[in-house]
């Protein structure tokens, strides 16, 4: 916790040349999650996402999630895959 606040505390005094919010939330993703246990935490999360809106989807016929962008390629994997 205490490296994430540097980490944050940091980045927020770069200046950046982005061209898209997209491309910003991946790049500021990137740079506070350089730790590997807020990495291997963020993938935890993404696994838990998918593995819940699968459990929903043997129950419901339409489900609606919002998924932060940062996230949804990570549960869009997990979701593909056959674990």
């Amino acid at each position: 916790m205490v490296r994430e606040s540097f980490y944050t505390r940091s980045i927020k005094r770069r200046k950046y040349r982005i061209d898209s919010a997209e491309e910003f939330a991946l790049d500021w993703d990137k740079k506070v999650n350089r730790a590997k246990g807020f990495r291997q935490l963020e993938q935890d999360r993404e696994e838990h996402m998918a593995q819940t809106l699968r459990n929903m989807a043997s129950k419901y016929e339409r489900i609606l999630a919002f998924v932060e962008y940062e996230r949804s390629a990570g549960v869009a994997r997990f979701l593909q895959s056959k674990k």
